[in-house]
């Protein structure tokens, strides 16, 4: 199975398996040493917990959709100011109207239109952030102890074969697909993470109706 790429391999009483997986979950815009500095300065939600640590401070928000417009406003309660990153240029594209208007008019968010982060900075936590702007090329570093990503994901699926269904955005199909040519002439049923594919299961994060997915995609 070298063409499926990364895989391992297991068996369960007379059939084999193989199961195909990706070092990267999710194919995310190029942040700079965004690992490093993952619950020590960049997060995916803005809660409770995480809104204290930035009071005071200059925060970032990267995204443009509702859950970042949400982000940002529920920081700027206790931020000093919330920067809030969208590569594009219309706000009101991405996130609703009545949102987006709110965002919009808060004295402390600032939008920053095309611009997208380049590089992260920092000792044991996050200390500054390098932003672009696309349009222009200028650069400006700011001081800042928060990221907080609410870009979406995207799976590391296109190395796959055809035969292995996808949806339109890219993430496996594992749910009714019984009737798909390889499955009919197959004794057995598929399992909870086969895929149209007999004997080749996906990784949990690239399924179509991963629980663990939606939920990124819900602080994304």
């Amino acid at each position: 199975m070298g063409a499926l790429g990364p895989e391992q391999h297991f068996s369960t009483g007379s059939f084999r398996h193989e199961i195909a997986t990706s070092e990267n979950s999710t194919c995310e815009t190029a942040l700079s040493r965004r690992t490093r500095f993952e619950s020590a300065g960049v997060y995916y939600a803005a809660t409770a917990h995480e809104g204290p640590l930035c009071r005071g401070s200059t925060v970032i928000v990267a995204g443009g959709g509702n859950s970042a417009g949400q982000a940002a406003m529920f920081l700027s309660e206790g931020a000093d100011k919330v920067l809030l990153v969208i590569r594009g240029d219309d706000l009101s594209k991405s996130m609703s109207s009545y949102l987006s208007r709110r965002v919009e008019t808060k004295p402390n968010i600032e939008i920053l239109r095309g611009t997208e982060i380049r590089k992260m900075s920092g000792a044991q936590h996050l200390e500054s952030v390098e932003l672009e702007n696309t349009q222009t090329g200028e650069r400006r570093t700011v001081q800042t102890p928060a990221v907080f990503s609410m870009i979406g994901v995207r799976p590391c699926t296109d190395w796959l074969p055809a035969e292995i269904e996808r949806d339109g955005k890219g993430f496996v199909k594992t749910v009714a697909i019984a009737n798909v040519p390889a499955w009919k002439s197959t004794v057995r049923s598929p399992g909870v993470l086969e895929t149209s594919r007999p004997g080749i299961l996906i990784g949990l994060f690239h399924r179509r109706d991963s629980p663990v997915r939606k939920n990124a995609e819900q602080h994304l």
